[in-house]
């Protein structure tokens, strides 16, 4: 029994010193470390960082200059650490990220901030317009799908189960590409891209899996953005269906804000003042020295989009589809300090419902949500009275995009426009024979002209369409071309539309079905309708 003892009471001896042992090692461990870690700071930079700030982007030019190494050099000497993560265009999980605390920033476009809701919440703050999409995001097409226009969407059938050799489109779903292929949608009359059921989509991780599958020639038709989309057209046989170029507040890039770095007892709200006022100064220092934009474009679309080894040339086109908003147009144009009352990031976010909405899957979406509830114009205002800008400057030059200027061309040049697509309209109606426009045909007039407002770059040509076969085919062209020209004139005089944009063409008899084709599945009475229609044919200069 002794023995017995003796043996435990030395295990417990052995157990006591190897504590004290390891206790004694990690205290000088630890004190190593803190000391190792206080002496890194004193002896660089790094002590003067008093606060850090963390985002989530993807590879998008329009960050550049948020995201710039000139940026954040600058901030260093101020004391604020800004670091920004890619998740390569998950806006999910963006949010998600937003929400959790994870990251005190995230870039999002209008739509996306409307769609990655949670819990049918909206997440976050919008104080900052970073960019609109000038032409970053474009539809492509391969050639060698027999897709060539937007209307070709409707006249070939998409894939289904039923018709395994049908188009196929990729693009990442609840971002701005999704929100384009839903606007196409809509204003194009592309039924199929706006249907809960979509066995022709094909999705992916991430915004580079997409451009893949295209490039591979897994599918016929890519929504994406820059730097993919200039990627993708500089290849051999892809030809650009839809842009944002000629698309106005398509696609509205916005700095998100966690909530609750805007309250006052919240230590880092000055700090994120600093942030957004030395980010302008840099996205004035970046346009005047075009050598240092692309200095810092190479170094943003290395890190943060995986593109290394471009030349000047390839990040010129790419930062091109860009159109960055800086201090003054921010104030005046999109947070409405100007006095307007109907300012544009509130436009953006009407845009954007309305769009969304006509998607089957989003009938209800946001009824009657009031945008203004996270949108804060406080440091915007501050930044803008500081630089001596008067509230009233600019209040009367905002004009309307229908009365812009467009030069007059000759009957060659327009025949060398390239067809976008019809613009979807309701029906004018005609009596058999009649041409005159009635108070009803008047007010879906109206209607067209607030949809042509989202396009101010496109020419239209005005087509009606006949019969063919009439018994009197001449009659029946004349009576055609009058209702075109009463179209035509109603809009000018009423809107103020340059008679240099519009145009009339009467299709020959022979080509009359090729213009205004019978889409998939239409009945002949349904497009015996639309033969006795005005069409709106939207053009542009070529690709």
């Amino acid at each position: 029994m002794y023995p017995e003892e003796n043996s435990n009471t030395g295990l417990k001896v052995a157990i006591s010193v190897l504590l004290i042992f390891l206790l004694t090692a990690g205290a000088t461990f630890f004190y190593k470390n803190k000391l190792n870690e206080e002496i890194t700071l004193k002896t660089s930079d790094a002590e003067n960082i008093k606060v850090s700030f963390h985002g989530n982007l993807d590879g998008w030019p329009g960050y550049i200059p948020i995201a710039s190494n000139l940026l954040q050099n600058n901030l260093r000497v101020k004391g604020i650490d800004l670091q920004w993560i890619s998740d390569k265009g998950d806006y999910q999980k963006r949010i998600e990220a937003l929400n959790n605390g994870e990251i005190d920033f995230a870039v999002i476009t209008a739509d996306a901030h409307q769609l990655n809701r949670i819990k049918n919440e909206l997440i976050g703050v919008e104080v900052l317009v970073i960019d609109e999409s000038h032409g970053g995001d474009s539809t492509i097409a391969w050639k060698d799908c027999g897709i060539s226009k937007i209307s070709d969407l409707n006249s070939k059938p998409h894939f289904s189960a039923t018709n395994p050799d049908g188009w196929k489109m990729a693009y990442l779903e609840n971002t701005p590409s999704h929100q384009q292929v839903r606007t196409i949608g809509r204003d194009f009359g592309v039924d199929a891209l706006l249907k809960t059921d979509k066995p022709w989509y094909v999705g992916g991780e991430s915004d580079k899996e997409i451009y893949e599958k295209f490039r591979n020639k897994e599918v016929c038709i890519i929504t994406t953005w820059e730097p993919w989309k200039s990627k993708l057209l500089a290849l051999e046989g892809t030809v650009e269906l839809y842009s944002s170029r000629n698309a106005d507040k398509d696609i509205v890039d916005l700095l998100l804000v966690n909530r609750k770095l805007l309250e006052e007892n919240n230590s880092k709200y000055a700090h994120l003042e600093t942030i957004i006022d030395e980010y302008f100064d840099v996205l004035q220092k970046l346009k005047d020295d075009n050598s240092l934009l692309l200095e810092q474009s190479k170094s943003f679309l290395d890190e943060y989009a995986g593109l290394s080894g471009l030349s000047d040339e390839e990040i010129t086109s790419m930062i091109a589809g860009v159109k960055w908003v800086n201090l003054r147009d921010n104030a005046e144009n999109w947070f409405g300090l100007a006095g307007q009352k109907y300012f544009g990031l509130l436009e953006a976010h009407e845009n954007a419902r309305n769009i969304i909405k006509e998607d089957e899957s989003h009938k209800d979406h946001l009824k009657g949500f009031d945008f203004t509830k996270i949108i804060n114009s406080t440091i915007i205002r501050k930044l803008y009275l500081l630089g001596g800008y008067s509230q009233q400057s600019d209040k009367n030059t905002v004009t309307d995009s229908l009365t812009h200027p467009f030069s007059q061309l000759t009957d060659e040049q327009w025949n060398d426009l390239v067809e976008v697509g019809e613009l979807k309209a309701k029906p004018i109606i005609f009596l058999s024979g009649d041409s005159s426009l009635s108070e009803n045909s008047n007010e879906l007039l109206d209607e067209i002209m607030d949809e042509l407002r989202h396009y101010p770059n496109f020419r239209i040509e005005l087509t009606p369409g006949y019969f063919s076969n009439a018994t009197d085919l001449e009659d029946e062209k004349q009576t055609a071309e009058r209702r075109a020209r009463n179209v035509m004139e109603y809009i000018i005089s009423n809107y103020n539309i340059d008679r240099n944009r519009v145009r009339v063409i009467i299709p020959s008899p022979e080509n009359v079905k090729k213009v205004i084709p019978m889409q998939v599945n239409e009945s002949t009475r349904s497009y015996g309708g639309r033969l006795r229609q005005v069409h709106f044919i939207l053009k542009n200069t070529a690709r």
